[in-house]
């Protein structure tokens, strides 16, 4: 997924990662999360028709047990803090 969708202009902003502790009645089955920033609705849009990310899913949808997609403009409350490492 990584090097999808760093092919394809669409896609501004994209993270992921995989549940560590959460329990089991919380995650429902679920165990890695997918996030990706568009532009606009007609990035989206061209997204979902664009040849690598229609590859992607066919065989992205063949390995997975479930899904949820959700679709939502997004409201930052708090921007992501900026880790520096301390001068050596």
């Amino acid at each position: 997924m990584e090097k999808m969708v760093s092919e394809v202009d669409e896609v501004k902003a994209f993270e992921w990662g995989q549940d560590i502790e959460s329990h089991e009645m919380l995650t429902q089955g679920f165990t890695h999360a997918f996030l990706m920033t568009f532009k606009s609705k007609e990035d989206f849009t061209a997204f979902l028709g664009h040849p690598k990310h229609l590859e992607f899913s066919g065989t992205f949808s063949t390995v997975i047990d479930k899904i949820v997609v959700l679709d939502f403009p997004s409201v930052l409350v708090k921007p992501a803090a900026v880790l520096l490492k301390p001068p050596a």
